[in-house]
């Protein structure tokens, strides 16, 4: 029974964190993407220049919702915690913006479904590379 509780408390809350943090994903990528086809369609921004406005404000709400939901033990966090966060979501944005290129530009993908395949590439980073910085291991 021990051993048990430690593998629920260890993994438990892992699969819970891991849950909020796939909810707090679904919203974020729901506002990067709506601000990306509002961008780049009716208001005819480049493609690239509205997908980092749209990664942009994506991540600020991820941000809140890491600090304020997804991570505990995050709401403790320095400047050198928020200065690793932001430097993990620079790298995202730099692996969304090349791969999104190589797909649209190179590839002649469109950007509806480049923009879905480059997201889960970009996923896979942005949960481990920030649960490191937010609670230190992954």
């Amino acid at each position: 029974m021990r051993l048990f509780r430690r593998a629920w408390h260890r993994y438990g809350s892992l699969g819970l964190e891991a849950s909020r943090f796939a909810v707090a994903g679904v919203v974020c990528f729901a506002l990067e993407y709506a601000a990306l086809f509002l961008l780049a369609g009716p208001l005819g921004v480049q493609y690239l220049v509205a997908n980092g406005v749209a990664f942009t404000a994506s991540v600020i709400l991820n941000y809140w919702m890491s600090v304020a939901w997804v991570f505990d033990g995050a709401k403790d966090s320095g400047h050198i915690v928020r200065a690793a966060f932001v430097a993990v979501s620079i790298v995202g944005l730099g692996i969304n913006q090349v791969l999104l290129w190589a797909l649209v530009s190179g590839l002649g993908m469109r950007l509806v479904v480049a923009k879905v395949l480059v997201s889960g590439v970009v996923l896979v980073w942005n949960y481990v590379g920030k649960r490191r910085v937010m609670v230190g291991d992954g």
